[in-house]
């Protein structure tokens, strides 16, 4: 399953190339016609290798930690890590630059791992083949509308003190795409899966945490002094660990900012309005609400006053908060330097 991701981005690259190809031909079909004078145009290819580089690398990791005292068994922990690895590194252009620009790199090899622990008879060795990579496919770039499609694997290592260590492996693969108007207004949106798994102990220590994430953002122009940003993330996670405990919930987050200015350029005054809405479900159910507004007042080049007020509502399963807070403040600039 882990290779399914990558095959799904060389599909869509693939099916793009398609296009690019069809331009080429148009373009070959026209090399007879009148001669223009002007800028020659980049030509179109189906495949461009712009880069492509390898290393081998070698990595070593040991670690020793002794634990004595009275009353006390004494504990020797020794943890030894070899990596052999392939780096391979490439960028390429499927059409043209403009259409889909595409960097990639790999990481291919095997790792050994011996563990000696004076009080766990899991002690021994553990073997692991590695396959980290991370691929991005930049399409239509310079576009109004430029979308990246991307797939990357990563590790990590978790090192403990008088215990092994853990491995942290995130799998993730997506989209993201973004929009912007003439006026200055824009919008984006990305989907990403994600899967973490951390493991460790010989197997004992295996946690799974899968998410499925969609963010909306936007910044809309109104008016020239009145601008609104509104953001809005939806997670859907799931959760299971080695002694059995698992959990399923939906995360919603809405945050929403209006900033409005007036009194002209020789008074800016300025009001802005925030309010955030999250909302969690599973065995961590909660609710949480916020409200918060900043009126800044510009009398003169030197004097100002601020007035805030924050409300919050916080719910969980039998409790209920609500806080509200105001404060006010008056600045007077003495002097410039």
């Amino acid at each position: 399953m882990r290779y399914f991701h990558v095959q799904y981005l060389v599909l869509t690259i693939a099916a793009l190339a398609g296009v690019a190809s069809g331009q080429q031909k148009i373009g070959d079909a026209a090399a007879d016609g009148p001669v223009v004078v002007g800028t020659p145009r980049e030509s179109w290819k189906t495949f461009d290798l712009l880069k492509l580089d390898s290393s081998l690398e070698f990595r070593w990791l040991y670690q020793k930690d002794k634990l004595s005292g009275n009353n006390i068994a004494t504990q020797n922990t020794t943890e030894s890590r070899y990596r052999e690895l392939l780096d391979l590194n490439t960028e390429f252009t499927l059409g043209h630059r403009n259409l889909v620009d595409v960097t990639a790199a790999f990481q291919l090899g095997r790792e050994d791992i011996y563990l000696h622990d004076s009080n766990n008879p899991l002690s021994g060795h553990e073997k692991d083949t590695v396959n980290l990579y991370d691929v991005n496919a930049l399409i239509l770039g310079t576009s109004s509308l430029p979308t990246d499609i991307f797939a990357r694997r990563t590790q990590s290592v978790l090192n403990r003190a008088f215990s092994s260590s853990i491995d942290e492996t995130v799998t993730e693969h997506g989209f993201g795409t973004r929009y912007q108007t003439n006026g200055g207004s824009t919008a984006s949106m990305r989907y990403l899966h994600r899967d973490d798994v951390l493991t460790g102990d010989f197997g004992t220590i295996d946690t799974k945490v899968k998410q499925d994430t969609l963010t909306l953002d936007s910044h809309l122009v109104l008016t020239s002094s009145n601008k609104l940003d509104f953001a809005y993330t939806f997670d859907k996670i799931s959760e299971s660990q080695a002694g059995g405990y698992s959990d399923a919930y939906n995360r919603n987050d809405v945050n929403i900012v209006d900033t409005y200015a007036f009194g002209g350029d020789e008074k800016p005054h300025e009001l802005r309005s925030t309010f955030r809405l999250y909302e969690q479900g599973g065995k961590q159910e909660q609710s949480r609400a916020h409200w918060d507004e900043l009126l800044t007042l510009r009398h003169t080049d030197r004097f100002e006053t601020r007035y805030n007020l924050l409300m919050e509502e916080l719910n969980v399963p039998g409790n209920d908060q609500h806080q509200v807070r105001g404060d006010a403040s008056a600045k007077y600039r003495l002097f410039d330097s």
